[in-house]
């Protein structure tokens, strides 16, 4: 029995990152890029979206408050002018030149990765005064044929998905945050081959091909984690974040977000709960 199910939230998205304090950024088909006003700790779903200048695609959002945009030029921008009670900013400036980039994620201190012509890549040089960084190092470590996304998490944790016929994910090992933030080399966790991952503390969410949703946890002590757990639902995309709280996407750019209560696999009906409206 699955502790949880999703609710329905107002609005239509094509990508969705949810970051520090559950606050949500995410960009729609036309890529106009939205904010999720509201958001509280008793309001987790927030009130309302409210659209920023700017175009983009995949989007990520930071544990320090930070945002980055993939524009449509496939160029990476961050947000700037944002500080602890301002997560909004002010404007968008780019980050480099590269172009191609197919998956964007924050983590741990800032720092970021992404696939850029289908290569993972790590920022180094970030710290507070340069929130974008001085250059990308490439992460061989991490590289696989046919990548499809690949995401760091809030305690610096660094998994990755890829289309294969072995049902795998990879994660990052030899993980220092001084010297070798992105680890150093790399295992396979095997049981599922994901289209997407995303990583939140303690546990990482994914959907595979079928658009099945799960998660599996994990610790210090056992980094790869017991088992791959299904969620009920199904969906395209996935984001969560340290507080546990889980946005998500279907292939109607319909938006849900996971909510407490007690259900099962076979009590939901294209994400619905039986017997239960969107709201």
């Amino acid at each position: 029995m699955i502790e949880a199910f999703w609710d329905s939230v107002d609005g239509k998205l094509h990508y969705i990152d949810v970051g520090r304090d559950g606050v949500v950024w995410g960009t729609n088909g036309a890529k106009s890029i939205f904010y999720r006003q509201g958001v509280t700790a008793k309001t987790t779903a927030g009130t309302k979206w409210v659209e920023t200048n700017g175009k983009g695609t995949f989007i990520a959002n930071c544990p320090t408050g930070m945002s980055f945009v993939v524009g449509p030029s496939s160029k990476l921008w961050f947000r700037t002018g944002t500080t602890d009670e301002n997560f909004i900013g002010s404007n968008w400036a780019k980050v480099s030149e590269d172009a191609s980039i197919t998956s964007i994620s924050c983590g741990r201190g800032g720092f970021f990765v992404a696939l850029i012509a289908g290569v993972p890549y790590g920022r180094i040089g970030v710290d507070v005064d340069v929130p974008q960084g001085t250059s990308w190092e490439k992460l061989t470590h991490m590289a696989r044929p046919k990548m499809t996304t690949i995401a760091i998490g809030e305690d610096g944790d660094v998994w990755a998905s890829f289309d294969n016929d072995k049902h795998e994910v990879i994660r990052a090992t030899g993980i220092d945050d001084k010297f070798e933030i992105y680890g150093k080399a790399a295992v396979s966790v095997y049981g599922k081959e994901m289209d997407q991952v995303n990583i939140g503390r303690g546990q990482v969410w994914g959907v595979d091909k079928y658009k099945e949703i799960y998660r599996r946890k994990f610790t210090a002590a056992n980094p790869d984690g017991v088992e791959w757990e299904q969620i009920p639902g199904s969906m395209r995309w996935v984001s969560t974040a340290e507080e546990g709280i889980v946005w998500a996407l279907d292939d109607e750019d319909d938006i849900w977000i996971w909510e407490e209560g007690k259900i099962s696999v076979e009590e939901i009906v294209r994400n619905e709960k039986v017997g239960f409206k969107k709201v």
